[in-house]
């Protein structure tokens, strides 16, 4: 796990999603170079095949990718002033490293129990 002193630079552009079932693509992702910033990627969780159009700046690089994520920007029509009185709510993502998906059965596929 990463630690707070250890963060890594954020990446460019956005994380790279299958188009399916919208598992992320990671550093041991199954990836084939198709071309010339072209690649093919297997999900690893639904077996989709998806073609991606990415700089090699994009590729994740290690096990720990930071994106930064942003809000909407402010509407013309609203004041710094009117933002600060706004909804101030948050949200938090949490992520199961227990191992749980380490459990293999032979009725169930990790895909059926995220469903």
């Amino acid at each position: 796990m990463t630690k707070w002193h250890q963060i890594p630079d954020p990446c460019t552009g956005d994380a790279t999603r299958c188009q399916r079932c919208a598992c992320f693509l990671n550093i041991h992702s199954p990836k084939e170079r198709i071309g010339d910033n072209l690649y093919r990627w297997r999900c690893e969780f639904c077996n989709e095949v998806n073609d991606l159009d990415l700089d090699e700046e994009e590729l994740p690089k290690s096990s720990s990718e930071l994106y930064i994520l942003s809000g909407a920007p402010m509407a013309d029509t609203q004041t710094p002033q009117d933002a600060d009185q706004q909804d101030q709510s948050s949200v938090i993502f949490c992520l199961d490293i227990s191992g749980s998906m380490n459990v293999k059965t032979s009725n169930v596929s990790r895909l059926d129990c995220v469903k």
